[in-house]
Formats: C-alpha cells, sequence, structure tokens
C-alpha cells in the first residue's frame, strides 16, 4: 500500500490534513486561554507537529514534534507514532538530539529517521 499522504489518490490530501490535525490539537492542550493576549513568545510554546507518515497498512502514524526552549534558544524535535483511529501517542525519541522525517519500511516491519545526534543530520 502505498503512503496516502504522498498519493496522488482522490482524498489523500484530506486524509493528510485530517491526520495533521488530529495530532496537533491534542498537543495544544489549551496551553493558553481564550482572555490571554497572544505574543510571539506565546507561539513558541506551541510544539510543532511535522512529516506526518501513515504505515504501509494504514493503520498507524509515526510524525515528529518539535518544542522549543526560548531560555536556551534551541528546539527538540522527537518521534511518536498513534494509531490512526485515535489514541495515545507513543514516544519513538527522547534524546537531547533532534529526531525527524520518519520513513516507514515497505514491511511496516521498522521505521527509518534522521538524528542529529552526531551533531548534524
Amino acid at each position: 500500500m502505498k503512503n496516502r499522504l504522498h498519493s496522488s489518490e482522490p482524498g489523500s490530501r484530506w486524509l493528510g490534513l485530517t491526520a495533521a490535525l488530529a495530532l496537533i490539537l491534542p498537543l495544544y492542550g489549551g496551553a493558553l486561554q481564550a482572555q490571554e493576549v497572544m505574543t510571539p513568545e506565546r507561539l513558541w510554546e506551541i510544539p510543532r507537529v511535522s512529516g506526518p507518515a501513515v504505515s504501509p497498512d494504514g493503520q498507524s502514524v509515526a510524525y515528529g514534534v518539535t518544542r522549543y526552549d526560548l531560555t536556551e534558544n534551541r528546539g527538540s524535535a522527537d518521534l511518536f507514532l498513534v494509531p490512526v483511529s485515535g489514541g495515545d501517542p507513543f514516544r519513538l525519541t527522547d534524546t537531547p538530539a533532534s529526531e525527524h522525517s520518519a520513513a516507514w519500511r515497505p514491511d511496516g516491519e521498522w521505521i527509518g529517521f534522521l538524528s542529529a545526534a552526531g551533531g548534524s543530520t
């Protein structure tokens, strides 16, 4: 099965958009109250979701989440896995370095990714 997020099949873009929104909204978790003023600093508090990759069987999505630390002036990305049907995300990586660009092996048994553990990707 092709990765539906990069497919030319009808509706594939909607699947990608829906998956991305499903990942972003729970992460936001209402960190800002409606009456609070949006500032650049508050925007940096919101985790950024990137690179969703649907598993070959269409049952799971691997994706990256980048969080920023303004005091250290740096960001760190980790990878997560969540069922397409919903549920709690499972953290795949948890390192001080950034991991990103998850890609499924065609048989769905392994997920490859890039890491900045050696200082660059």
